[in-house]
């Protein structure tokens, strides 16, 4: 017999064959990591919101405008409020709508499911929008501005995440599928 299964490209890994369930995982795979939804939204919608708004406020103060500006019959809080909800409608929205127009064309049918994924995704968005706010408040130019973005993105997003799992490990450290597999053989039978 050869052996024969059929693939489905976009199944999930542990699903992928329709006749035969194997553990096999290509290495290569591994390494290289999953390149999904998920993914998309917490690795790079963070870096799309902070490269269309690092310079939300600095590019101004590096220029030498923050004072005309500032001199306008309008409270600062309100001017920066204006600008980011300006960003916020260029790179919060299109990402959200795309994303809703993603999991509609994948069979998402629940209405509510969909209003609530949207919400959590624009107010994750949002965050990040914040931070580069934030960072723009105290930032001189737009190069500490962008600097101040990345450090915070590769704080929240890649080092606490790492620091989190490995503090996890270390309180409770995960057994090996070998270890499991040997106590499942090694059970004494009661009889």
């Amino acid at each position: 017999y050869p052996m024969a299964a059929t693939v489905f490209p976009f199944a999930a890994s542990n699903t992928i064959f329709d006749r035969h369930v194997a553990g096999m995982e290509n290495p290569s795979v591994l390494a290289a990591g999953r390149f999904d939804l998920a993914f998309v939204i917490v690795w790079l919608l963070p870096l799309l919101v902070l490269a269309g708004s690092f310079d939300l406020f600095a590019h101004e103060r590096e220029r030498g405008m923050a004072p005309w500006l500032l001199s306008q019959p309008v409270s600062p809080g309100r001017l920066l409020a204006a600008k980011a909800a300006a960003r916020a409608l260029l790179l919060v929205l299109p990402p959200v709508a795309i994303l809703l127009a993603v999991l509609a064309a994948g069979g998402a049918t629940s209405p509510a499911a969909l209003l609530a994924t949207a919400a959590l995704v624009a107010l994750y968005a949002l965050f990040w929008l914040a931070l580069a706010l934030l960072v723009n408040l105290v930032a001189e130019n737009a190069a500490q501005a962008a600097l101040g973005c990345l450090a915070g993105w590769l704080l929240l997003v890649v080092l606490l995440p790492a620091l989190a799992l490995g503090v996890a490990d270390l309180a409770a450290p995960p057994s090996s599928p070998t270890e499991r597999r040997g106590c499942a053989w090694s059970a004494p039978s009661r009889a």
